[in-house]
């Protein structure tokens, strides 16, 4: 703990769950940060005023004191604390609350830890809007957007290339390495859920000219669409009830650098019309402004749905599929990548191994072919997720077939439970109890996020909701 002469704690990461704690301390440290961890919101509150913390990284949903009473104390004792609340129940509404509160932003679990690190140093290092920190008086309400920022004196820490030396792999590599050397100003990422499409995004940026500004992350799907156009292209004072200053949108703090837009197939049909005008002219107004700002920057759209099928539909609107589809890039999913899956296996082994201090240095040849013979249906994600699991639940420095968990979810057949549960006590599961199981199963490994449950079910999001509220889940 700190002593009096010390001087104060840069960052206090509050909760529950320990591997969470631990491993965000761990990391954040490694990029210069002193961190202090605590598992309730009580304990935090006790130390915060002899820490003097700069920064807190808050759970909402915390034992005893939940994470959004602790905010408002924060927020009434600590004014020169900002708080970045976490959850892995992350419903627009509590986002909302959150921003409203006086939190500076708001993530859900799981989480990227490099958009993450990004908010850290924006807060930390200087923050890259003209606003002031969010006060309870103040606060316009902020959806849970991702900004890479980048000082002008070095390029963000990016870790690795496009791991894979499959024929499907080297020719994406060669043309994420030619469009990020190119000039082209839009591209759109396709392939189903987690082919690594942020990744690519992210090797293109930083392997380009634009590596040294900024990279902002945009989860479509997660922006509500009331705030949708706030958050892309900024607001002026007045301009709506809680519109307190000006506020810069994510395609200023993008100048001269990279708009990612993620699940792009899921903005709302009247906000499409905006952001086709922006890209047919690169400007934009901010809401309630008259200047017309020009950018300098290039959007890569991401997107795992058939944007044909939905402007089929009418979802989606047919000039802006065109406009968006300058230079298609298409992802191919792992179980077309051949061998791919052990030299990933491998990386992921390394990589955890590191961060979580642990002494796993191979596979067992039973382990290797379990890995090879298996399809992948959740793709690289499902891998990663694998990998992570072994190595944080398992001891020992070899890693055999038990140890390793798939995320068999998305193929279940009926009949066949989740791997490791049985069927309810007392007889056999019906279809129903069945159905009930592989969507709660779902939903808790990507921490009740809707969005990435329907993705891994292979469902829309309405189709989701409406079987939760069939069972009892809303």
């Amino acid at each position: 703990m700190r002593k009096s002469e010390d001087p104060p704690t840069d960052i206090v990461v509050v909760d529950d769950e320990h591997l969470v704690r631990w491993g965000l301390a761990n990391r954040l440290r490694r990029l210069g940060f002193s961190v202090e961890m605590f598992p309730s919101a009580e304990e935090a509150l006790d130390h915060l005023a002899a820490l003097g913390a700069r920064l807190v990284l808050l759970d909402i949903k915390l034992p005893g004191m939940d994470g959004m009473e602790c905010l408002r104390q924060i927020r009434e004792k600590y004014y020169n604390t900002t708080v970045i609340m976490m959850t892995g129940h992350g419903s627009i509404e509590s986002s909302v609350e959150a921003m409203r509160t006086g939190a500076h932003n708001y993530v859900t679990k799981p989480f990227d830890f490099a958009p993450l690190a990004a908010m850290v140093r924006s807060v930390l290092l200087g923050d890259c809007t003209e606003s002031t920190a969010p006060t309870p008086a103040d606060t316009a309400p902020r959806a849970n957007h991702h900004a890479e920022a980048t000082a002008d004196s070095g390029a963000p820490e990016f870790e690795g290339d496009l791991v894979g030396r499959s024929p499907a792999m080297a020719q994406i590599r060669a043309l994420a390495l030619k469009l990020a050397r190119s000039k082209a100003r839009t591209i759109l990422l396709t392939g189903e859920s987690g082919t690594g499409k942020d990744h690519v995004a992210r090797f293109i940026h930083y392997q380009s000219h634009r590596a040294h500004r900024p990279l902002i992350s945009i989860n479509v799907a997660a922006v509500p669409a009331a705030l949708f156009e706030s958050e892309l292209f900024g607001h002026e004072r007045g301009s709506f009830t809680d519109a307190k200053g000006r506020k810069k949108g994510l395609l200023e703090m993008a100048e001269g650098g990279s708009v990612y837009l993620d699940e792009i197939g899921e903005l709302a049909p009247e906000l499409q019309v905006n952001l086709l005008r922006f890209l047919e002219g690169r400007t934009f107004k901010r809401l309630g402004g008259v200047e017309e700002i020009q950018t300098d920057i290039r959007v890569i759209a991401a997107t795992n749905a058939d944007l044909r099928a939905k402007v089929l539909s009418g979802t989606f609107r047919q000039d802006l599929y065109y406009r968006l589809r300058v230079i298609p890039m298409h992802l191919p999913a792992l179980r077309d990548r051949g061998d791919d899956v052990l030299e990933l296996a491998d990386h992921f082994l390394k990589e955890y191994s590191a961060e979580f201090g642990c002494d796993f240095s191979s596979f067992s040849p039973a382990a290797r072919s379990k890995l090879g013979s298996h399809t992948w249906p959740g793709n690289v994600r499902e891998l990663r997720n694998a990998i992570e699991r072994a190595i944080v639940l398992e001891e020992g420095n070899i890693v055999e077939p038990s140890m390793i968990k798939f995320d068999d979810v998305v193929n279940l057949e009926p009949g066949n439970p989740p791997e490791d549960e049985g069927p309810p006590a007392g007889g056999s599961a019906s279809m129903e109890e069945i159905e009930r199981k592989v969507i709660v199963s779902a939903l808790e490994r990507v921490g009740w996020n809707q969005v990435k449950a329907a993705e891994a079910l292979g469902l829309g999001r309405d189709a989701l909701r409406y079987r939760m509220k069939k069972h009892g889940l809303i």
